[in-house]
């Protein structure tokens, strides 16, 4: 029992080991990118993440003021 929480807390580091040397080559890449002026970065506050409408589950409230921020608006609430 104790030989399988250990390979199982192993596994466990490995993949926070994995992704944290895969955010840390992106982090790289971002700033080489920037540097170099092939992009430009902004800051996007937590409520103009407009992502989170297609990745999270939000209220009715939060969902609509989104969905107002990309230009779509409800027929049946005569918004338009």
């Amino acid at each position: 029992m104790l030989i399988i929480k250990l390979q199982q807390q192993y596994q466990t580091i490995q993949s926070l080991m994995a992704e944290q040397s895969i955010l840390r080559s992106s982090s790289i890449f971002f700033r080489e990118v920037h540097k170099n002026e092939e992009i430009h970065l902004i800051c996007c506050t937590i409520e103009d993440q407009l992502a989170d409408m297609l990745t999270k589950s939000l209220s009715k409230t939060r969902f609509e003021i989104l969905r107002s921020k990309i230009g779509v608006y409800s027929k049946r609430s005569g918004e338009c």
